[in-house]
């Protein structure tokens, strides 16, 4: 048997050997073994712990260009990062290039990096990190609980796999990934006057050109269709709104239906170069009870609802000096304001300090406030703002709806917490420098600038600027060719430069135009941060635009856009024959961009289908191609296949012109056979089948779904169905490790070609392996999926199994929510006689479903306890790991007959706080219910036990060693 330094045998000998025994080859139970042999504390320096990738767009496995590749590096502990030396970044293995991934944020425990893909870049095997590819560049990242330990930045290779796979030789057009109402109502009933704001959000940044018109969204209330309109537009999602009028009425609540976004003759596209229309398909939206709409006027007087501090630059969580602090405080209703009076201010709390909010503006239901932070300004825990900090100040604010009834400007505290932290201590950046360059504009197809094209750079800096040309106006070298050629300054715009150079007919570059290094100058204007007029650093690399971006300069472009081809295209995947209730859809391709008008008429395309002549209508047009369909109908038929005749191509009124000269486009263009590759045959439906069953969403961090995350799943049929879910709700089912869990349709009504379903992880749920779907997992439960071409015809429901896959594990344990008390009880037996007298210590035990951690900085929790009519407080006398012992001594007035209890939800935090000892550390949920000591625990302070002590038990106080002989 082992011994320790004093000759006692040592427990941790028979443990070792015990390991021994079942493989185990070393294991340390506490700190590590020193070459002496000794046993030190285990280092507390924070280390690498996981790597992973997050936020690739959903439904896809490729980054393309102008999209960023986002990286989370978690440490084993939480982390503090100071950037004042310099800023981390993450050296990305992309192909055969390495790129740098800048720091994005801090929190907790983790580092996140993003790098935006650049046109060249391409990896069809998957984005990764080399050995060791974190590099702190004079930042540090420090332990949080000993802030002079370094964190290790060590780590292995992590490969991403070709579910990150990168192409930049495309970008991505922009698609509705989320329709949902903005506002609630507080009585969940809108009344006339009130706005109904709809947030519709984008996978991508997006630009809206409303030059011909907006886009809106069609609301339906009741049996009425009212149209909300743009009202505000943000970088990826566009705001909408509808003010209720007197007819307006709805008891079920205000809907959407699907793909009720439209143009309106509006433009929504992606801001990179392609400029890709958006795709603004969109599933329904029910707004449900608590959105009701009723024709009267709101008769209460407004009330504040929320505050939210908005406008903190991304990817921090301190405002610095000369950083904007903006609140928005939002009312039950809209609101009229009248500031003839005085302007309403808000009283921030900074650290111990109040800062006075001054009044922005006001919209809606809303008022917005500002203050900027000043040199001395600081707050660790985060901006607050106490209960009734809002004043009015000789401002006038009344309801909308009935000018008459004053708003009610009180309200509770509002805390921003540590993600709203203030530094006045230094600025956010001592100076801007380049970022970016891209050139962009390029004719879509094209690879080539000729004479008159117009060759636009943009160079974006690290934080928003200002530019003053009083003195001189910036310009950009551009080399084209052995040419050195001056690109002029356009405009600016937040964080941008903007410039431009036109080809004239000497220019010529086989390997494409670029920027050598420094090329931009700032020629007298002055280029300054926004947040604290530090200048600019002009300082840059070179930048080469490539083959994508060569210039011939000895031809103009076309003179005229001509049809260049035309293609049928989305027939069924197997399949040469449209059917009833198909779309045969055609693409016409001119040989440059055009722009199309559709004011004066609408293009169509005539077709032939058989001996018929059928006119496909115009559906859209996106850079160089006009696009048009046809239903097919039952009395078609075409054995050869449809085609179209020569010039049938008619412009009807509108106008298709060069995108880059406007130039008007020639119609005229040759027959155009589909073959037998395109039969017609409107006799028959086609039976919608399964074409594909595919998880939709990745994992929020990581490869591991999370309890609450939505697994959200897609089945993909080969012609539109018909969705009824009247009679029962179709499922999917998902194999979650050895359960099935049951994901619910999200669309319960009308024609689709692809439906989703969506389960909600719960904590139970384990998949270390990865979720699967097996086959034939789709069931109607009651409902049905037929044919939209004749609601009639069954859909066939029989698909393959997907197969587990380890980037989709599932894992409730993460993610769970707050701790929560489950039990509170007396502790210990009930006193020998079944009363506690004067001195007797009476304790509770109150218990957690998880681990918790208590800080008493500020006080200490407490435990009411009811003594006869009289409330005691038992204090925190213990903390475990899952539970916290009170305690009270009794005093010489307390008595109770019937016994002490504890009513519901008497346990107080007292100035403390009782968090989750997890990384999200959450607060602790106390609500508890009451408890009776009952006659077995009666008090009688007036009773006095016996000053003599007297012997209670006898007992032996330690096993033998060997758990059985003293030796």
């Amino acid at each position: 048997m082992a011994v320790n330094s004093r000759g006692v045998p040592d427990p941790r000998g028979r443990l070792a050997g015990l390991f021994a025994l079942c493989g185990v080859t070393a294991l340390v139970l506490a700190g590590t073994v020193a070459p002496g042999g000794a046993a030190e504390a285990q280092s507390s320096a924070p280390t690498v712990r996981r790597i992973s990738f997050f936020g690739l767009a959903e439904g896809d496995s490729t980054y393309y260009r102008g999209e960023n590749v986002r990286i989370r590096i978690r440490f084993n502990q939480q982390v503090l990062v100071d950037v004042s030396g310099g800023s981390p970044y993450v050296d990305l293995v992309v192909g055969d290039e390495t790129r740098r991934a800048r720091f994005v944020r801090s929190a907790t425990n983790r580092l996140d990096f993003a790098y935006t893909v650049q046109a060249g870049d391409a990896d069809d095997d998957g984005v990764s990190l080399g050995v060791n590819a974190l590099v702190l560049n004079g930042a540090t990242v420090k332990s949080a609980a000993d802030s002079a330990t370094d964190a290790d930045p060590a780590h292995g290779r992590f490969d991403g796999g070709r579910a990150h796979r990168v192409d930049g030789s495309s970008a991505r057009s922009p698609s509705v990934t989320v329709v949902t109402f903005q506002n609630s109502p507080a009585d969940s009933t809108l009344f006339r006057g009130d706005t109904i704001n709809v947030l519709v959000e984008f996978d991508g940044r997006v630009a809206v050109d409303t030059t011909n018109g907006r886009p809106q969204v069609a609301l339906t209330i009741g049996t009425a269709t009212r149209q909300a309109v743009l009202s505000a537009i943000g970088e990826d999602e566009l705001q909408f709104s509808y003010v209720v009028q007197a007819a307006d009425a709805d008891m079920n609540g205000v809907g959407i239906a699907a793909n009720a976004l439209v143009l309106g003759g509006g433009a929504i596209r992606g801001t990179d170069a392609a400029a890709r229309p958006a795709d603004i398909t969109h599933s329904a939206v029910d707004g449900g009870a608590e959105r009701k709409v009723e024709p009267q006027a709101q008769s209460s007087a407004p009330a504040v609802r929320t505050m939210v501090f908005w406008g903190l630059e991304a990817g921090d969580s301190t405002y610095y000096r000369g950083d904007k602090i903006r609140v928005r405080v939002r009312f039950t209703q809209n609101i009229v304001v009248d500031t003839a009076g005085g302007a309403p201010y808000l009283d921030l709390t900074v650290g111990a300090t109040t800062r006075r909010a001054r009044f922005m503006q006001s919209a809606t239901d809303r008022l917005d406030f500002v203050y900027t932070v000043q040199a001395t300004d600081a707050d660790t825990d985060g901006v607050s703002v106490a209960a009734n900090a809002l004043t009015l100040n000789g401002a006038m604010v009344k309801s909308a709806a009935d000018s008459t009834t004053d708003a009610n400007p009180a309200h509770g505290q509002f805390n921003g917490g540590l993600a709203r932290k203030v530094d006045g201590s230094r600025a956010r950046l001592a100076a801007p420098a380049v970022k970016t360059m891209v050139f962009w504009g390029l004719e879509t197809g094209d690879s080539t600038y000729y004479r008159g094209d117009k060759i636009r750079v943009r160079v974006r800096f690290t934080e928003q600027v200002v530019v003053d040309t009083a003195g001189g106006s910036p310009y950009l070298d551009l080399t084209v060719g052995t040419t050195t050629r001056r690109a002029r300054f356009m405009q600016s715009a937040t964080d941008r430069l903007d410039f431009v150079y036109t080809v004239q007919a000497t220019d010529a570059d086989t390997n494409g135009v670029s920027v050598a290094a420094n090329a931009l100058a700032f020629n007298g204007a002055t280029v300054k941060s926004a947040v604290d007029s530090t200048d600019a650093d002009p300082a840059h690399g070179q930048f080469n635009g490539g083959l994508a971006r060569k210039v011939d300069g000895s031809r103009a472009r076309l003179a005229a856009p001509a049809v260049k081809t035309m293609v049928f295209w989305g027939l069924e995947t197997g399949d040469s024959t449209y059917y009833r209730g198909d779309r045969l859809r055609v693409r016409v391709r001119f040989t440059e961009q055009v722009v199309v008008d559709t004011a004066g008429g609408s293009p169509y395309l005539d077709l032939t289908v058989g001996a018929t002549t059928r006119r496909a209508r115009f559906m859209q047009s996106a850079t160089d191609r006009l696009d048009f369909v046809y239903t097919v109908q039952a009395t078609d038929v075409d054995t050869d296949g449809v085609s179209v005749a020569a010039n049938t191509l008619t412009l009807n009124g509108a106008t298709v012109k060069s995108a880059v000269d406007s130039t008007d486009a020639n119609p005229a263009h040759s027959q155009y056979n589909g073959g037998l590759a395109r039969k017609v045959d409107g006799s028959k439906v086609r039976t919608p089948a399964v074409t594909s069953v595919a998880f939709q969403n990745s994992p929020d961090s990581g490869h591991t779904y999370g309890y609450g995350q939505a697994i959200v799943a897609r089945v993909v049929f080969d012609n539109r169905v018909l969705v009824n879910a009247t009679g029962g709700t179709p499922s999917l089912a998902l194999t979650v490790g050895t359960q099935v869990r049951h994901a619910a349709i999200t669309t319960t009504s009308g024609m689709r070609r692809w439906l989703e379903f969506s389960y909600t992880v719960q904590a139970s749920d384990r998949a270390p392996g990865g979720a699967s779907i097996a086959a034939n997992a789709l069931a109607l439960n009651g409902g049905t999926l037929k044919a939209a071409a004749d609601s009639t015809t069954d859909a066939q429901l029989t698909h393959a199994a997907v197969t587990v896959d380890s980037t989709r594990k599932v894992d409730g344990s993460l993610g769970r929510p707050s701790p929560h008390v489950d039990r509170v009880s007396f502790l210990g037996p009930a006193p020998a006689d079944s009363v506690y007298a004067r001195d007797d210590t009476i304790k509770v035990q109150v218990g957690f479903n998880a681990k918790v951690a208590v800080d008493t900085t500020n006080g200490k929790p407490q435990v009411a306890l009811t003594i006869g009519t009289a409330t005691r407080q038992a204090v925190l006398s213990t903390a475990g790991e899952e539970n916290l012992q009170f305690s009270y001594v009794v005093q010489a007035t307390d008595t109770d007959s019937d016994g002490v209890s504890v009513a519901a939800n008497a346990l107080v935090l007292g100035g403390a706080t009782i968090r989750g000892t997890d990384a999200a550390a959450r607060a602790a949920d106390i609500a508890h219910s009451s408890v009776d000591g009952g006659p077995t625990r009666k008090v009688d302070g007036s009773k006095v036990r016996s000053a003599r002590p007297t012997i209670t038990s006898v007992a032996f106080m330690g096993l033998p060693p060997d758990s059985s002989t003293y030796h």
